[in-house]
């Protein structure tokens, strides 16, 4: 079942099992190229209510608490602490700053090297990168060139008492330009973060150098930067940021499958070898997918 709005930058596709659901996720399917080219990639949650917000971006007193939660609203705290008389929304991002240099100075301490030691350099920098895949809140998203990994991570971390719905979002990055042109990252200043700017879903797409992780080179991963849009005390997610706008077409497709489906899912995702022994290949994850199989 197919739902796109006029004018919207997202197409909504309801898939009602998980057969059909993995089908059309297949990247042999004609939907996924144009010619000969394959421009799009791939994001899977395990909720489909979740925006596409970036980790630093999420709220910090919303329920459940966690650890996570208080140790950003630390770093927050500590930067309004230093200047009182800053927007609120500047405090975000120098706390996102602030946790990756903490990150890298520690690191580089046990000999770990970094290309520009602990200069912060915005967008295109592997620092981020590499913080990300350690936990580290970062203004990045998580993709796939690899739809089936995508439909792995649907799975991975979903709620089996509650039974949410699970998503994947689809981003056609070519499409993206072309239908968008304002919206590119390099049209932003880096000081004018309260436009509707997403100075990076006016997507900054980055493709890290294979050699920084041995997880991003198992699950063809591939980032995006979000800088967001907040209003009235929250950060908005870049699909919230494109439904207030028009668009000639849609560049990002959000397909559905009801919570119900979610182990049937698991099952075909195992036999088509997507386990986390396969996308994160520690002996620690290769004995819990053994485990599971037990």
């Amino acid at each position: 079942m197919v739902g796109t709005r006029q004018k919207s930058a997202i197409e909504l596709i309801a898939q009602t099992s998980a057969i059909d659901f993995l089908d059309y996720m297949r990247l042999a399917r004609d939907h996924w190229w144009t010619d000969s080219a394959q421009d799009w990639v791939f994001r899977g949650v395990s909720n489909a209510a979740y925006n596409l917000l970036p980790t630093a971006l999420r709220p910090i007193t919303d329920e459940p608490k966690t650890q996570l939660k208080e140790e950003r609203r630390k770093l927050l705290d500590r930067e309004k602490s230093k200047d009182p008389s800053k927007p609120e929304f500047e405090y975000w991002h120098l706390a996102m700053r602030e946790g990756v240099k903490s990150f890298i100075e520690e690191a580089m301490q046990f000999g770990h090297r970094f290309p520009h030691g602990t200069t912060i350099v915005l967008h295109d920098d592997p620092q981020f990168s590499i913080a990300q895949h350690h936990g580290i809140p970062t203004f990045l998203l998580d993709w796939t060139f690899n739809p089936l990994v995508s439909a792995f991570f649907c799975c991975e971390g979903w709620c089996e008492k509650n039974k949410p719905d699970v998503a994947i979002w689809c981003l056609n990055d070519s499409l993206r330009q072309k239908t968008a042109p304002g919206y590119m990252a390099e049209n932003c200043r880096e000081t004018d973060l309260e436009k509707d700017c997403f100075a990076a879903f006016g997507c900054q797409l980055i493709v890290p150098q294979r050699g920084i992780s041995e997880y991003l080179l198992a699950q063809s991963g591939v980032f995006t930067w979000i800088e967001g849009k907040y209003e009235n005390g929250i950060w908005l997610g870049a699909d919230q940021i494109l439904e207030k706008h028009e668009f000639d077409e849609p560049f990002l497709r959000k397909i559905t499958l009801p919570g119900a489906e979610v182990p049937a899912l698991k099952k075909l995702l195992d036999r088509e070898g997507m386990s986390l022994a396969r996308l994160m290949p520690t002996l620690d994850n290769i004995a819990r997918t053994a485990r599971s199989r037990w």
